[in-house]
């Protein structure tokens, strides 16, 4: 006989409040504890209530059955038959639930409603949810790609990358430059989220992977990659833009100059350790540039390691411009690329060049300096447009060199040997009040500095070479009869160090006019000006790729990134020129045109190129279209704004 169990445990889980029975069941007589039935494995139903918040008690069908593995109550199915409203006992049916394509008609009929009214009311839900399926719409921010837009096409480097290779890869070069272009420099990563709500030319969108491949394709030179960049360079060459000073009509002005890009990255094979500017004690890789003054444009940059020096890399550069044929080239270099070797390469070339020259490492230079020092600051020499600066010219004829490559039996030369090369040039020589100040102010620092050193016992023998020069030089080191030393300044020699102070020289082929010659050497900052925008607002001031070749890749849309950005500021330096002045133009002439030319001037001085592009981004396009019409509006802006994009020549959306 068996008892009641001997313990009874409310479910947990169960709302309906089953009763679960523990597993030891008790002889009533016996009194020995025995182990229950096997489990029947047959589906039991419950009624499952579930109470709202608003009072409602749901009440669902539950089936289940009993699991003797995990010792588990199993559901096999749950339905919902109606729930008790709050306050009531009865158990009512709820409302059928909505199809939300408003497709099955017959599921959403009204009850108590005629069969005339109900195929009616099917009708109407079948036209409302075709007029949903037929209507689209779309928004994007065009004001700012619209500019980039129009930069790229009408400066015409688009249109040179699509020539040259297929459609796309082309789509995703433009793309990718206009986003670093757009993003002031921004990540990569950046690209996926940017895309969706600015138009680019690669529709099928694009990712991390893609930037990376796209990378790899272009910095291995696979397909017309290769081809791409020396034709670009060639058409940048050829842009047609006259000198907005009117120095030289008939020549190309081209600066050529280096920067050093810092890297983290121990996979690229150009990284070397460095002279660090920056100070940051990371290996550097070189890029190198050259740059259309007049035109204000980087026509054509290379990379290389780090260690390189200056003197030697120049000669790849000339190889370069000979063989893309760049004609009628004036190339303009600074003290760190002159050689007499160099000057050798250029004259054999025929290559015009105006380049600085140092004075100490020259004696044919220092001896026409010498020659011209008492008389250079007489008010016959003084410069037009800069305070206090003197210059003469002197027509100087001197026997440069080059080193063969080949031999040449017509000359008696075998490769590797000097041939010279005898040419007359300009040396024009100028002297800077401010200068020779800060030059001399310089040289006693530094004397005075490593005087100091010796005085606290530095060892003369682990000092580096410069230094070393200058004690010989500038100290005088004398021994005590008790063995200890004295350090004095040679006062000699620092005054006549100080004699030259303050002159510099220029070398040219062509060009006489000594102030021609500094106007278009002042110029050479562009291509600095260039390297700046490159690493602030182009991503270049890090490589951020693991290998060598991904690096070529990435720095061409970097490089046609900032060609966009160059070719922009230069059309917003024009239009600022032209802004509040009359043309003779009676309609141009109003005064309230002048007044709204002037509050632009006023603020495109006041406000960066990128902030610019930021301004304008505000301008949405929206798009609504059916399978008949399709309706188009954008985001109104100001007069003062409109007056800019007719300026530049964007075109007006309808």
């Amino acid at each position: 006989m068996y008892i009641r169990p001997k313990a009874f445990i409310l479910s947990d889980f169960s709302p309906c409040f089953r009763l679960k029975p523990v597993l030891l069941w008790r002889h009533e007589k016996k009194g020995e504890e025995i182990m229950p039935k096997k489990a029947s494995g047959e589906i039991h139903t419950c009624l499952d209530k579930v109470h709202k918040k608003n009072g409602d008690v749901y009440v669902y069908e539950k089936n289940y059955y009993y699991n003797p593995e995990n010792k588990k109550m199993v559901t096999v199915s749950r339905h919902l038959i109606g729930k008790i409203e709050k306050g009531s006992s009865e158990i009512v049916n709820t409302r059928p639930k909505r199809n939300n394509k408003f497709q099955d008609n017959k599921k959403t009929s009204k009850p108590n409603v005629d069969k005339q009214n109900q195929k009616k009311a099917e009708s109407e839900d079948n036209a409302a949810a075709e007029n949903a399926e037929d209507l689209k719409a779309r928004k994007q921010r065009v004001g700012m790609m619209d500019i980039i837009d129009h930069i790229g096409k009408e400066s015409g480097i688009d249109d040179i990358i699509y020539k040259n290779i297929d459609a796309g890869t082309a789509q995703k070069i433009i793309s990718v430059a206009r986003y670093l272009f757009a993003s002031d420099g921004g990540p990569i990563s950046g690209v996926f989220l940017w895309q969706l709500t600015h138009p680019i030319p690669y529709v099928e969108g694009l990712s991390e992977d893609i930037c990376h491949d796209l990378f790899v394709e272009l910095g291995t030179g696979q397909g017309d990659s290769e081809t791409l960049k020396q034709r670009l360079f060639k058409y940048l060459y050829e842009i047609s833009d006259n000198d907005e000073d009117g120095e030289l009509t008939n020549k190309i002005i081209l600066a050529y100059d280096s920067t050093f890009i810092s890297t983290y990255g121990k996979l690229i094979s150009d990284r070397r350790y460095a002279f660090d500017k920056d100070k940051d004690g990371l290996e550097k890789i070189k890029l190198l540039m050259l740059y259309r003054i007049e035109a204000f444009l980087p026509t054509i940059y290379t990379k290389g390691p780090a260690n390189i020096p200056d003197v030697v890399q120049i000669k790849n550069c000339i190889k370069q411009i000979s063989a893309l044929k760049l004609k009628d080239i004036i190339l303009v270099t600074d003290c760190g690329y002159s050689s007499e070797e160099n000057i050798g390469e250029m004259i054999v070339e025929r290559i015009h060049f105006i380049t600085k020259i140092s004075k100490d490492n020259h004696k044919w230079v220092m001896d026409e300096v010498k020659k011209v020092r008492e008389g250079i600051r007489s008010i016959a020499n003084e410069c037009p447009f800069e305070v206090r600066t003197y210059g003469v010219t002197v027509e100087v004829e001197h026997n440069f060199f080059r080193i063969r490559k080949y031999g040449s039996k017509k000359k008696g030369l075998k490769a590797g040997e000097k041939e010279y090369v005898y040419k007359k040039v300009y040396l024009h020589i100028y002297f800077s009040s401010s200068r020779k100040e800060r030059d001399e102010n310089d040289l006693d620092h530094r004397v005075r500095e490593l005087r100091k050193q010796l005085e606290d016992g530095v060892e003369y023998e682990l000092m580096d070479t410069v230094s070393k020069k200058y004690i010989d030089k500038f100290i005088t080191i004398s021994v005590n009869k008790d063995g200890t030393k004295r350090y004095s300044y040679n006062l000699k020699n620092i005054e006549e160090e100080n004699k030259y102070h303050g002159f510099y020289v220029l070398v040219s082929d062509t060009i006489k006019d000594r102030w021609k010659v500094l106007k278009i050497y002042r110029k050479r900052e562009h291509v600095e000006d260039c390297f700046e925008s490159w690493k602030n607002h182009d991503g270049g001031d890090r490589t951020r790729v693991w290998y060598s070749d991904t690096l070529d890749g990435r720095m061409f849309c970097q490089f046609i990134a900032q060609c966009y950005r160059d070719y922009f500021t230069n059309k917003i330096r024009k239009i600022k020129k032209l802004l509040g002045v009359k043309n003779g133009d009676t309609r141009h002439d109003l005064k309230k045109n002048l007044q709204t030319e002037l509050k632009l001037r006023t603020w495109l001085s006041n406000v960066s190129i990128h902030d610019i592009l930021i301004w304008f981004d505000v301008v949405e396009e929206y798009t609504v279209s059916r399978k008949m019409s399709a309706k188009r509006w954008t985001t109104e802006i100001i007069a003062r704004d409109q007056l800019l994009l007719d300026m530049l020549g964007v075109p007006r959306r309808r």
